[in-house]
Parts: structure tokens; sequence; C-alpha cells
């Protein structure tokens, strides 16, 4: 919920956070989501974006998002048509998919950051969401540090760390200038 989310982007020092009013568990690849995107994307003009791996996801609103976003990414590119409104185009240069510990196959990272330095601050914010803690491991605090924790360290070693954060760069679209 909003109040989860924010407290948890306080902890990591987000400044502005958004709820597009779309339901969790929900998200499907149509084109009012898409249009949303696109309107966040064309007014915040991110260099970089951070989604779910969708490629192999097994979670469909985790694959759907991932889509999205990728979609939302090319429509921000265009000049005319539909997807263009008062906000100017704008080219994403980079975008990168995260995993979603046994819920994602095929992950094969092309980015790691070292978080070794932060994780207390990562439990932290993931403890913002109690709900997944209660409904996916039963309030069981030290499985839910753990979902995070074993695959941070399984990075860290893969990218010679204490802990890390594998991203894999997703190709979405290229701009010849």
């Amino acid at each position: 919920n909003q109040r989860d989310m924010e407290a948890s982007a306080a902890l990591l020092g987000i400044k502005e956070t958004r709820i597009l009013g779309f339901q969790d568990g929900e998200i499907m690849n149509t084109l009012d989501v898409r249009i949303a995107l696109n309107r966040v994307i064309r007014e915040i003009k991110p260099d970089v974006v951070v989604t779910h791996w969708y490629p192999n996801s097994t979670i469909p609103d985790f694959k759907y998002t991932g889509e999205l976003v990728v979609d939302a990414l090319f429509s921000a590119l265009l000049v005319s048509g539909r997807w263009v409104e008062e906000l100017k185009s704008h080219w994403t240069s980079r975008a990168y998919g995260f995993e979603e510990p046994a819920l994602t196959v095929g992950f094969d990272p092309t980015l790691f950051v070292d978080i070794t330095d932060v994780v207390d601050v990562k439990l932290k914010s993931a403890d913002c969401f109690a709900i997944h803690c209660e409904s996916n491991f039963g309030g069981d605090y030290e499985k839910f540090h753990s979902s995070f924790m074993g695959p941070a360290r399984y990075w860290g070693i893969h990218s010679g760390v204490l802990y890390a954060e594998a991203f894999q760069q997703i190709k979405t679209h290229e701009v010849m200038v």
C-alpha cells in the first residue's frame, strides 16, 4: 500500500513516489497502463530505468510490469501519434531488470552493485512491507530476511564482494544519432 511504499522510500532516500492506481496482482500489458507509464517517463526523463526481469518471470504481474516498462520506454521515444501529448519525447539510454529469487528462470546478470555497506537499510526497507512477511513467511522475519540476503550473498560471491544486487541489461531500442 501507499504508506508502506512511502516508509520504504524514506529509508532509501527517495524523495518522490507515485502510485498510478492500477491494482497489485492485476497488472496487465494494456494501453491504459502503457499510456500512464509513457507520461511518467516523458515527465521524469530518466537516464536509467530498473524494472522486473520479465522474459522468464513466473509471476504474471511481474512479467507484465517488465514488458510494460519496455513498451513505455519505446512509446516515450515517439514524436507523433497518440503517445504524444503535452510532453516531449524522451530516450532512456539504459534499462535493467532485477530477478525475483526463485521466481525468475534464465536470469544472467550483466551488472552487479555492491550493497555490502547498505544491507541493513535494505532489510529495514523490506520490513516496511510486513504484509509480505506475514503472507509468505508466516511472520518469520528471519526467513523473510533470508529471502533477500541469500541471493545478495550469492551474487556477492559471484561478483567478488560480500553482498551484491544483480541486474541484467534489457535490450530495448536504439536511437541512431
